[in-house]
């Protein structure tokens, strides 16, 4: 449902589109697909959904992982991040091969791997957002909101799914906190397409 709320707001409410735009209407639509398929399989088909969530795990950290590289100006930190998809590609056949369970496990090193070079990337991004000449009104901007989005969720993911993965924790009170972090990414989405990109 929040997918789609916050597709709907994308879609209709941004006029000028940029390659941001479409970078998160194109994770927004794979989250969609992909809970839906979920859905269908769960209830009809015997199988397990997590290859599902696998694959589109390693497909949105590719993306934005492209996306936030193209958005750093710094050289420095360009070729630091330079060959970070190809070794997330590999991580991600590493994974698989050392694990052998891609279809009914999580691939967990794939999915730490990606956080933390996601975060690396936002937070970079987010610094050389608030160094320019927009640091007076970055709250106007899209771009940050969505970032801002995107760090709240992963930040506490990753300790969030290590518990989940190796049953640290009661499974239930987990899905909650999931929950709860969903709403607050979505939230941010929001507000970068209903309000701050109005505010140019």
């Amino acid at each position: 449902m929040l997918p789609l709320v916050s597709l709907s707001a994308v879609g209709f409410y941004s006029y000028k589109k940029d390659k941001f735009d479409y970078a998160v209407i194109a994770f927004l639509i794979a989250t969609i697909f992909v809970e839906t398929c979920s859905l269908i399989m769960s209830s009809y088909v015997a199988y397990n959904r997590q290859v599902l969530y696998n694959i589109y795990s390693l497909i949105v950290f590719l993306l934005f992982i492209k996306l936030f590289q193209s958005l750093i100006h710094t050289s420095r930190l360009k070729h630091l991040f330079k060959w970070a998809p190809v070794g997330l590609i590999f991580i991600f056949i590493a994974d698989a091969v050392i694990n052998t369970n891609i279809t009914t496990a999580m691939q967990i090193l794939t999915y730490i791997s990606g956080a933390i070079i996601l975060v690396s990337l936002v937070s970079a991004y987010l610094i050389q957002l608030l160094q320019s000449d927009q640091v007076m009104e970055f709250y106007k901007s899209k771009h940050f909101w969505v970032s801002l989005g995107l760090l709240l969720f992963y930040i506490p993911f990753i300790p969030v799914i290590i518990c989940l993965n190796y049953a640290l924790s009661d499974a239930g009170f987990i899905m909650q906190i999931i929950i709860a972090l969903n709403v607050i990414m979505h939230a941010c989405f929001l507000i970068a397409y209903l309000w701050a990109s109005k505010m140019k």
